[in-house]
C-alpha cells in the first residue's frame, strides 16, 4: 500500500523536506519533525500540504494512524511555528508569477466578457504585495489547520486535550473547527478502546 502512496507524494512535499534538510541548523530547526525517519517525515509533509479533499486522504490518513502518537509533538510544532519560511519564500515568488500572468490577462481586454467591466477593473487595481500577503496567509491557514486535524488522527488526552479544548473555544482561531473536530476524534477513539 505504501509503494502506491509514495509516488504520488506532492511536488511541494518532497520540496519541503529538502527545505528541512537545508536548515537543519538554522533558526527554524523543527526537532520533533526531523526526529522522525525520512518516509515518516514524508508522509507529514504530505499532509500538511494536501488539499483535504485529495483523492488518497483515507491512505494518507491510514498510514499516519499507524506512525500514531510519535507524530503529536510534530503536529504540535507544525502548528507553532507555520510553514518553513523557504518555502512560503517560494509560495510567494510563485504567487507573484501567477499575478502578472493574470493582470497580463486581464490588460489584454478579453476578460471583461467573462467577469464584466466593473469585475476587471476592481482585479486590475488590487496591490501585488497586497494580494501576495493574503494569499500567504491563506497558505499559512491551511498549513497550521491541517496540522490540527493531523492532531485528530493521533492526538492523546495527556498530550493535546487541553490544548485543543483551548483553541476549539477560540472563535478567532481559524483552526478552532478542528481542533474540535480532533476532540472528537479524540473522545470516539477512547470509546472504542
Amino acid at each position: 500500500m505504501r509503494q502506491k502512496l509514495l509516488p504520488s507524494f506532492s511536488i511541494a512535499a518532497l520540496a519541503l523536506l529538502a527545505t528541512l534538510s537545508a536548515n537543519a541548523q538554522s533558526q527554524e530547526s523543527r526537532p520533533a519533525l526531523e526526529a522522525l525517519a525520512p518516509e515518516q517525515q514524508l508522509l507529514v509533509f504530505d499532509w500538511l500540504s494536501r488539499d483535504c479533499s485529495s483523492a488518497d486522504r483515507l491512505v494518507l490518513e491510514g498510514l499516519l494512524t499507524a506512525v500514531g502518537q510519535r507524530l503529536e509533538p510534530v503536529f504540535w510544532e507544525a502548528y507553532r511555528l507555520g510553514p518553513p519560511a523557504d518555502q512560503l519564500e517560494s509560495d510567494a515568488n510563485e504567487i507573484r508569477r501567477r499575478f502578472d500572468m493574470r493582470q497580463k490577462w486581464l490588460a489584454e481586454g478579453s476578460a471583461d466578457e467573462l467577469f464584466g467591466a466593473e469585475e476587471v477593473q476592481r482585479l486590475s487595481s488590487l496591490d501585488v504585495e497586497e494580494y501576495v500577503r493574503g494569499e500567504l496567509e491563506r497558505i499559512r491557514i491551511g498549513y497550521t489547520t491541517a496540522a490540527v486535524l493531523g492532531l485528530a488522527l493521533v492526538a492523546t488526552e495527556e498530550g493535546s486535550a487541553a490544548e485543543l479544548s483551548v483553541l476549539a473555544d477560540d472563535a478567532e482561531n481559524p483552526a478552532a473547527v478542528a481542533a474540535g473536530m480532533a476532540l472528537e476524534a479524540m473522545a470516539q477513539r477512547q470509546g472504542g478502546d
